[in-house]
C-alpha cells in the first residue's frame, strides 16, 4: 500500500496512525510525500508508483493557504481519477463529490475514520482477488468516464464562464 502526495496537518497524523496500525498486522504503508513547498517528485516517478502498486491510500483533508479550497468542505481529489483509471485499487474517503462518478465498494473502497482505514487495506492485501476485482470494476467505470468526457463535460459545465474550454 503506498500514499504518494503532499504531506500537512491533519493528513500526516492520519497517515501515521494508519502505517502504524497497518504494522502492527504486518503490512506497510509506505508514505511517499513531501512538505508543502518543497519539490515535486516527477511525472513519470509518479505514475509509476500508481500502476504499480497494489493499493493506493489518500485523504480529502486539505491545508489552509491562501490559494487553497475552502478547507472545511470535502473535495473531490484528482487522484480518485487518476488511481482508478490506472486499475490500481484506490482506498480513499467517500466524498460528496466522488459519488457522482464513482461508487464506494463498487469502483473504490471508502472508509471514514482511521480504524476503518486500517482494516480496509489490511482486507486488500491480504485477498488479491477481491483487490483486483474491484480495481478493474473500478478502472472499466473511469475509462467509460473518460472516453464519454463525461468527467471532463461536468468539471466544465461546473466551471461555467471560468472554464478552461
Amino acid at each position: 500500500a503506498i500514499f504518494v502526495g503532499s504531506l500537512y496537518e491533519p493528513r500526516s497524523s492520519i497517515l501515521t496512525s494508519i502505517a502504524t496500525g497497518l504494522k502492527e498486522q504486518g503490512h506497510v504503508l509506505e508514505i511517499h510525500g513531501r512538505k508543502l513547498g518543497s519539490p515535486r517528485i516527477s511525472d513519470h516517478e509518479y505514475w509509476a508508483n500508481i500502476v504499480n502498486a497494489s493499493l493506493i491510500m489518500t485523504t480529502s483533508n486539505q491545508t489552509e493557504m491562501d490559494e487553497s479550497d475552502w478547507t472545511w468542505i470535502d473535495h473531490m481529489v484528482y487522484r480518485y481519477l487518476e488511481v482508478i483509471v490506472c486499475g490500481t485499487l484506490l482506498v480513499a474517503p467517500d466524498v460528496p463529490g466522488v459519488n457522482r462518478y464513482f461508487t464506494p465498494g463498487v469502483h473504490y473502497a471508502a472508509f471514514r475514520t482511521v480504524n476503518e482505514a486500517i482494516e480496509i487495506i489490511a482486507q486488500y492485501l491480504t485477498n488479491s482477488a477481491e483487490r483486483k476485482a474491484l480495481a478493474k470494476q473500478g478502472s472499466e467505470k473511469a475509462r467509460a468516464l473518460v472516453c464519454a468526457r463525461t468527467f471532463w463535460t461536468g468539471i466544465d459545465a461546473a466551471l461555467g464562464p471560468d472554464s478552461f474550454t
